[in-house]
Parts: structure tokens; C-alpha cells; sequence
């Protein structure tokens, strides 16, 4: 009887020994999705190369793991597509697209919205009490605007740099050179290790940018990433540390990986700022 007994505690530590193996070697976050190249992961992915902290590597109170949803209005107008293919492009990275059609602006609910993305299919023809225009004037949210839409949106609000500023067109592009490597749209929560001059190629296919010669800036003007071809012509500019407008036509479906995680970062940056 004693030696069964023995033979018994003897198997139970053995069995308490191999889970505790086990459970020391188990990836922690094993069920969140794998990383996807050099830029550690979307924002749910529980991986110390995609914190933006350095105190909270990798635990389970990591904030960008917990951290809610960023609620974002996407003001399109002819393109119908819109709505889904920012959906698509976001929807990994917690961030909820609220599609507004440009017509409904002036009646539409922003109470939950922290940022306004004006999408290039948009107008902005009518600037009185009333439209569209005076309404985003009054919310005072960040905006992030594009190409001619959110260009036209920029002009009609007074903001330095809009569609009417820009001396260039470019139909051929798909790279910018950073020249504001520190800036968190280069940095967080996707960190793509740039640093002055480097080249980011934004789209796999060729499109249109409107670009800016900003020399000397403004000084509420920040000029995070210029024309690769040529120097001194802004192509992503920041205003006012409130609005960010993107010079080239978007076509999220034709973002490489690194120009999503550049949109996402923006997004992300101007949520922080009301």
C-alpha cells in the first residue's frame, strides 16, 4: 500500500512538473494574428515590436490591445465604393468607418466621432450658414483631408494648404521621402523605422498627387512627407497639429502595407488631438 502510494505521488509531481513546463513556454499571445512583415503586427496584436510604450511591453493591459475603438467619419460623395474599401482596409486596426454622405453633413450625428476623413469624391461647393462646410467649421474635430475633396474642404475652412495652393500635379506617384521621421505617422502605433529621407512607397499602383512648395513653412505648418522626385514640395503636410491632408488621390485598395499603416497612424495621431 505504501509503495503504491509512493508510486502515485510520484506520478502526481511528475504531471504538475510538465504543465509547469508547459505554461512557462506557451507564446502568450499565440491567438492573436501574426505579424505582418517589419512593422510588427495591426494594432490588436499583443507584440512588443507595436507598443507604443515602453512600460507596457507585451501584457495584457498593453494599449493596443484595450484601448477603444477610434470612431471615424468617412465623407464621400460620387465614389459609393468608399465606405466598404476604407472598411476593408481599417477594419483590423480598430477603427469603425461611419460613412456620411457629403449631402447629409449638415444634419449628421458626430457626437462619437473623433475624426473626419474627407474622401476625394467629395464637392464642397456650397460654404454658406447652413452646408456642409460651415458645419465641420463648427465641430472643430481633426480632419484628414484628400487629394481634391478634402483639398476643397481645406480651402473653404481657410487652412494654408488645399487644392487651390497646390502649383503641381503629378499623375505618375506612388513614394514619398519623409522628412519628419519623429512624428507619430511614422511612428504609432506601427513603427516603420524611418529616419530623414527615407523613401516610402504608399501605393502599388500609379496615382495622382497635388503638391506644394511650402519653402519657407508657415509656422503652423508641418511638412511630414515630400514628393520623392523632387525636394521641397509637400505631399502629406500637417496643420495647425489638427489636420493632416494627404495630396494624393486614395485609393485605399491600392495602399501597399506600409502606405495602410501611414494612413493608420494618422488617423490614430489626429484622434489624440480633441
Amino acid at each position: 500500500m505504501k509503495r503504491s502510494r509512493a508510486l502515485l505521488l510520484l506520478v502526481l509531481m511528475l504531471v504538475l512538473a510538465a504543465a509547469l513546463a508547459a505554461c512557462s513556454t506557451q507564446e502568450k499571445h499565440a491567438t492573436l494574428p501574426n505579424d505582418n512583415g517589419n512593422h510588427g503586427g495591426s494594432v490588436t496584436d499583443d507584440d512588443a515590436s507595436d507598443d507604443d510604450t515602453s512600460a507596457d511591453d507585451d501584457t495584457v493591459t498593453d494599449d493596443d490591445t484595450t484601448g477603444p475603438t477610434i470612431e471615424l467619419a468617412l465623407i464621400y460623395n460620387h465614389d459609393t465604393t468608399a465606405p466598404d474599401v476604407y472598411t476593408t482596409a481599417l477594419q483590423n486596426d480598430k477603427i469603425h468607418v461611419n460613412a456620411v454622405l457629403e449631402a447629409d453633413v449638415p444634419t449628421a450625428d458626430f457626437t462619437a466621432i473623433k475624426v473626419i476623413l474627407i474622401d476625394d469624391s467629395t464637392d464642397w461647393f456650397d460654404t454658406g450658414a447652413g452646408s456642409g462646410t460651415a458645419r465641420i467649421a463648427a465641430l472643430g474635430l481633426p480632419l484628414l483631408g484628400v487629394y481634391d475633396g478634402g483639398g476643397n474642404l481645406f480651402d473653404n475652412l481657410g487652412l494654408p494648404v488645399g487644392w487651390d495652393t497646390g502649383l503641381q500635379s503629378d499623375d505618375s506617384a506612388t513614394s514619398v521621402r519623409v522628412t519628419t521621421p519623429g512624428h507619430a505617422v511614422f511612428n504609432t502605433p506601427y513603427n516603420l523605422g524611418v529616419s530623414d529621407g527615407s523613401v516610402l512607397t504608399l501605393f502599388d499602383a500609379t496615382t495622382f498627387l497635388r503638391y506644394q512648395d511650402l519653402i519657407p513653412l508657415p509656422d503652423n505648418i508641418v511638412a511630414l512627407a515630400e514628393r520623392d522626385v523632387s525636394t521641397d514640395y509637400s505631399a502629406i503636410t500637417l496643420e495647425n497639429n489638427n489636420d493632416i491632408y494627404w495630396g494624393f488621390e486614395m485609393g485605399p485598395d491600392f495602399l501597399t502595407e506600409v502606405g495602410r499603416e501611414v494612413l493608420v497612424n494618422s488617423i490614430y495621431y489626429l484622434s489624440k488631438q480633441k
